[in-house]
């Protein structure tokens, strides 16, 4: 018991220890105890060589930024040099666009004008053919060609004297040599030319009794033609070449003019042109 200032007695008391600062050391763990000194507090010379390589990355990266700074401001002028390259380009292809139009519009009014001149050469060609026939299947040497033209005009029943006739004689074809006659009056001609039906139950060998057997072998039907330019008989013989396929039914030429019949039904059909 411990006695009060009062002089009474109270309960027991612990005696309080008083622990020394300066000699106190905290207790470690065996754990602790393998941790070495320069793990927990690393040197300066440590401390050095980690910011010296962070510095050397952070150089790197600064390097890098550089070049990819410059290789943009590089590519980025290319790419405005390209596109300046790319609105001249399309200026200049504009431009060849208009001229190109210009050209076909004056190609195209060069070729409505070729096709003018042609087409009027043609009609002053034929206009001079106006009055000639050619009569095709009388073999040369039967008798003379003015004689030829007088027996079938005679056997036509058509009136025609000698002095209707201005010119005649042979030309030249691919194939043959028909006679070609120019006539003093284009009245006599289109008489001579609308008979020239009823030569297909008329043959050769019922004209020419006296001609020789060769001549009575080498030809059988007599045709008459209009004398045709050039560009008029090419355009007949594409349609003949269509009728013995049986695109036509009839081809055949008045005055020049071009007619033919796409059915037996049908009314003739006058072209100048293959395209019609």
């Amino acid at each position: 018991m411990v006695k009060t200032s009062e002089g009474k007695e109270g309960p027991p008391t612990k005696k309080l220890q008083i622990l020394n600062v300066s000699t106190w050391r905290p207790q470690t763990s065996s754990l602790q105890k393998g941790w070495s000194r320069k793990t927990i507090n690393p040197t300066f010379r440590d401390i050095h060589e980690t910011l010296k390589d962070l510095l050397k990355s952070i150089n790197k990266l600064y390097n890098e930024v550089v070049e990819l700074k410059a290789s943009f401001k590089v590519q980025e002028s290319e790419l405005r040099t390209a596109k300046d390259s790319q609105y001249a380009a399309l200026k200049d292809n504009e431009k060849l666009k208009l001229e190109l139009k210009a050209t076909k519009q004056r190609v195209k009014e060069q070729e409505q004008k070729i096709y003018e001149l042609y087409e009027n050469m043609d009609m002053l060609e034929q206009y001079t053919r106006e009055y000639s026939l050619e009569i095709e299947g009388i073999p040369e040497n039967v008798c003379s060609d003015e004689a030829a033209i007088l027996k079938v005009a005679e056997v036509l029943k058509v009136s025609v004297k000698r002095e209707d006739i201005n010119i005649c004689h042979r030309i030249k074809r691919k194939k043959t040599r028909p006679i070609i006659a120019r006539f003093v009056s284009h009245k006599v001609k289109r008489a001579l030319y609308k008979q020239r039906v009823q030569l297909k139950n008329i043959s050769f060998s019922q004209l020419f009794l006296t001609a020789s057997a060769v001549a009575r072998a080498s030809s059988n039907r007599i045709f008459f033609n209009e004398n045709l330019t050039t560009y008029r008989r090419n355009l007949v013989r594409i349609a003949n070449e269509k009728k013995e396929v049986g695109l036509l039914k009839g081809v055949w030429t008045v005055d020049r003019k071009i007619f033919l019949k796409t059915s037996l039904e049908g009314r003739p059909i006058r072209i100048n042109t293959e395209d019609d």
